[in-house]
């Protein structure tokens, strides 16, 4: 079912209130992701299926209905960074970038295509002020990274496959660009045991 939360202002955990009825969603759908900043005043959701939307909604006022943004396809994901979110678009295999200042003002800004079946993604801080968006196609097994402005537009993408091969126990091959890595997994308590003797 759709629940919706009070945001206490603090912190960055929100208490549920008693849902409210499908209607605030309207046509919007079911949320999929949410996102919301520690004092801000709104959440930014993203709503799942074919017709999935950004939405807009007020965390103060349960019984306020949604306010649709924009469609965003089938989405998985949202995630923000400053004043710019990312959400992962699976049905588009793409990348659908908004700007938020955490209360009434969003637009969705860019689009970029990705690898096949977007649905985890990370944003992070680059040192030139630029975003940058790290996304897995989990249908193709690529790995995609976009460059995104302050602004909320995109300045370069690029997608990549990768492809892993298991060697032995706990030991990989990573092959990603034309190169190949071996990996080995390790119990890290174990390696401090070991390197404790």
């Amino acid at each position: 079912g759709v629940r919706r939360f009070r945001w206490s202002g603090s912190g960055t955990s929100a208490s549920p209130v008693a849902p409210p009825s499908l209607t605030n969603f309207g046509a919007a759908g079911p949320p999929a992701s949410a996102f919301t900043f520690p004092g801000a005043t709104h959440i930014l959701a993203v709503t799942s299926g074919a017709t999935g939307k950004l939405v807009l909604g007020d965390p103060a006022n349960a019984t306020t209905a949604v306010t649709v943004v924009g469609d965003v396809g089938d989405a998985r994901r949202i995630r923000c960074l400053g004043d710019v979110c990312v959400i992962s678009a699976y049905g588009s295999d793409e990348l659908v970038v908004a700007t938020w200042d955490g209360g009434t003002n969003v637009a969705i800004t860019d689009t970029q295509p990705v690898g096949d079946g977007p649905d985890g993604i990370d944003l992070l801080p680059l040192d030139d002020g630029n975003i940058g968006v790290v996304s897995t196609g989990s249908i193709d097994a690529t790995i995609s990274l976009t460059i995104v402005t302050s602004q909320g537009l995109v300045v370069e993408g690029s997608s990549h496959e990768v492809a892993v091969l298991r060697l032995a126990d706990g030991s990989y091959s990573v092959d990603w660009r034309g190169r190949s890595f071996a990996v080995e997994l390790v119990d890290p308590l174990t390696h401090l045991a070991e390197s404790a003797r």
